[in-house]
């Protein structure tokens, strides 16, 4: 963890570092760090502009995620069960919770992710950002055994690593 303070962390959503997914139409700006936060969490809003099929189902070992629904729809998919999400739906998901989503509308879907304690989820972010920008580039698919080495790295595994 983080041995000083953090100190209050206040800008406006344009300020945020914004990273492309130009394949997916999904922008995702982190709105505050791990860092910034003294390591007590991230929050990062992801905005779709075309539907998308969401991650492989995964869990996390050591942080929470909170969804919050800001526009649009998506579905959240947990342990078996699926769930909705509109405008001011809220979900929590505990570390070791099997979930997904997916984004089934046209237009545009917004939501915010805190991620608790941090667990550098926008590193994360970052480095599938770049594999995908490379992949789009050269007009390549991305290399889905280098996203599941990202995603391991950063505390996000597939449904087929035991958990705990």
């Amino acid at each position: 963890m983080h041995d000083a303070l953090p100190l209050p962390v206040a800008r406006n959503r344009d300020e945020a570092l914004l990273h492309r997914f130009e394949a997916m139409e999904l922008e995702v700006r982190v709105l505050v760090s791990t860092d910034e936060s003294g390591g007590s969490q991230s929050i990062t809003e992801f905005q779709f502009h075309a539907p998308f099929a969401g991650p492989p189902m995964h869990w996390h070992r050591t942080y929470a995620e909170t969804f919050v629904c800001l526009e649009g729809e998506f579905t959240m998919l947990f342990e078996g069960q699926e769930r909705l999400m509109r405008p001011g739906d809220v979900m929590f998901v505990p570390p070791g919770t099997l979930h997904s989503y997916r984004v089934d509308g046209h237009g545009v879907t917004r939501y915010l992710l805190s991620c608790t304690p941090g667990g550098q989820f926008e590193r994360y972010v970052a480095e599938a950002a770049h594999l995908a920008a490379e992949a789009h580039r050269h007009r390549r698919p991305v290399d889905m055994e280098i996203m599941r080495d990202i995603r391991g790295r950063h505390q996000t595994y597939e449904s087929d690593v035991p958990r705990f």
